[in-house]
């Protein structure tokens, strides 16, 4: 059986959230546009430590599986929404304090970050990931251009 995976992420306003709203409805389609910031980190000048792809990337992402990404700005928060089709099992469901992913699943991260690699990682050992199937790419501009070009082809391959 074929359903649908949706993964919504619900966030604080945060600096420049009133410039987003102000943009209206062309924020929304920029943000999935590569290369395209926003918005400056902080209260500062500075140029973020972030390239500005992630969202870019989701959005090929779900692409490529079939499904969408939407993101809407309100006043009070802003909403990402990624969906894409997945195959429905009937498994029992498991205690959360116990939870690990079956042996042999691969986790493929992509971030610019050094710091949020670092979390992803992190998270990999703790969703029982084991280490030599962890993937976390973004270090470099190569890394982030060929991303969704290499998920495409390690899928094919696995």
């Amino acid at each position: 059986e074929t359903g649908w995976l949706e993964m919504k992420v619900i966030n604080l306003p945060g600096p420049g959230h009133a410039q987003l709203i102000a943009m209206g409805p062309r924020a929304s389609e920029l943000v999935f546009s590569h290369g395209t910031r926003l918005h400056k980190d902080s209260h500062s000048n500075q140029r973020s430590h972030s390239a500005g792809d992630g969202a870019w990337i989701m959005h090929k992402c779900a692409t490529i599986l079939g499904g969408s990404v939407q993101i809407t700005f309100e006043e009070d928060h802003t909403e990402f929404v990624f969906r894409a089709p997945c195959k429905v099992y009937d498994a029992p469901l498991r205690e959360a304090d116990h939870f690990h992913l079956p042996s042999g699943v691969w986790g493929i991260a992509i971030d610019d970050s050094k710091i949020q690699r670092k979390l992803l990682r992190r998270f990999f050992v703790h969703a029982g990931i084991q280490e030599h199937h962890q993937i976390i790419l973004g270090q470099n501009n190569e890394e982030i251009s060929s991303f969704v070009e290499f998920v495409v082809d390690f899928i094919k391959r696995h």
